[in-house]
Order: structure tokens, then C-alpha cells, then sequence
């Protein structure tokens, strides 16, 4: 079960960071809209902001793949301890800038979302969920 859990989450946060940074390359004014964020579209610092959630995502597909193959014995270690610490920085910056006025409300939800999964993340890899073998 707990294999289960970390392949769900992992593939799930590698499809949404990957689909949500390519929709912020490509079409960054519906992507926005989508979460409720009426202004940016037009700032090419969204398709910046793209390509990092981009590489994000494929960080965590390439680490899903590498432990469905076999091909590596603990990616996903690596994988979830570095992208922890990335969404626990993106989601205690961007709540920051909503608190401050900085950025709109519509951001929360990128915040909510990041720290989310980094305290998931983090908790389960703390409590010693996450080891070797569970890959």
C-alpha cells in the first residue's frame, strides 16, 4: 500500500506540474484564468514561470519512471526531498506576496497546493515512509 501511495502521488504531482508548466508556456492567459488569476498574461515571466513548474513536473515523471523501470534503486528519495524543499520555498513565497498585497488571492491556491504536498511529502519522508525499498 505505501508503494502505492507514493507512486499515486508522485505521478499524479508529475502530470499536474508538467501539464500546468507547459499550459503556462504555451497559453498562459487560460492557464491563469483557470486558477482565477485574472492579470499576467501578457508578462513573459509566466512562461518563465512555466518552464521552472515545467521542470518541476518532469522531475518528478523521470523519477516515477526510473522506479517503475527499475532502473535506479531510490530516485524518489532524491526526487521528493528536493522537490519538498522547492514547493516549501514557491508556497511560502507566493503566500507572502498574497498576504503582503503583492499578488492576487487567486495565488493562494498555488500556495495551498505547494505546501501542501511539500508538508506530505516531508511528513512521509520523516516518518520514515519513504525508504529504499518502497521505490
Amino acid at each position: 500500500m505505501k508503494r502505492q501511495i507514493i507512486q499515486v502521488v508522485t505521478l499524479g504531482a508529475g502530470l499536474m506540474d508538467t501539464g500546468t508548466g507547459l499550459g503556462l508556456i504555451i497559453v498562459p492567459g487560460f492557464v491563469l484564468s483557470l486558477i482565477g488569476i485574472p492579470a499576467g498574461a501578457d508578462d513573459p515571466s509566466m512562461r518563465i514561470v512555466g518552464a521552472f513548474v515545467f521542470a518541476v513536473g518532469m522531475l518528478y515523471l523521470i523519477g516515477w519512471y526510473l522506479t517503475r523501470r527499475r532502473v535506479e534503486a531510490t530516485p524518489l528519495i532524491y526526487v521528493w526531498g528536493v522537490t519538498a524543499w522547492i514547493r516549501f520555498c514557491v508556497g511560502t513565497t507566493v503566500g507572502t506576496f498574497v498576504i503582503l498585497g503583492s499578488l492576487e488571492h487567486g495565488w493562494l491556491l498555488v500556495a495551498g497546493t505547494d505546501l501542501a504536498l511539500a508538508l506530505f511529502q516531508g511528513a512521509w519522508m520523516s516518518g520514515g515512509r519513504l525508504s529504499h525499498d518502497d521505490n
